[in-house]
């Protein structure tokens, strides 16, 4: 599974402790455990740089009320890239969702 938005999603198996600030603590675990060898289902994780292009495109915040982030739109360069990037998992049926 390759992606050309690399700065938007990553795939677990190449992250390290070094990229939790990308892409989160848990995630960045994982990454370690398939790079050592454990079972870990092939997988990828939004980065920060793709949530701060959600809440940028929203005009979200801290104290946006939890309706109005549930209502959000997820910016289409972001669900392209999640969709191709969902494409790259055998076995997940993939359908589009709402831009």
């Amino acid at each position: 599974m390759k992606t050309e938005c690399g700065e938007l999603i990553r795939e677990l198996k190449s992250l390290s402790q070094n990229d939790a600030e990308l892409a989160g603590a848990k995630a960045a675990n994982l990454g370690e455990l398939a790079r050592a060898g454990f079972p870990v289902p092939d997988g990828f994780v939004l980065t920060v740089q793709a949530f701060k292009r959600f809440v940028d495109a929203n005009r979200l915040s801290a104290s946006s009320p939890p309706e109005e982030v549930e209502s959000a739109a997820v910016p289409e360069e972001v669900s392209h890239a999640l969709l191709k990037a969902a494409h790259g998992l055998e076995g997940i049926p993939v359908s589009p969702f709402p831009l």
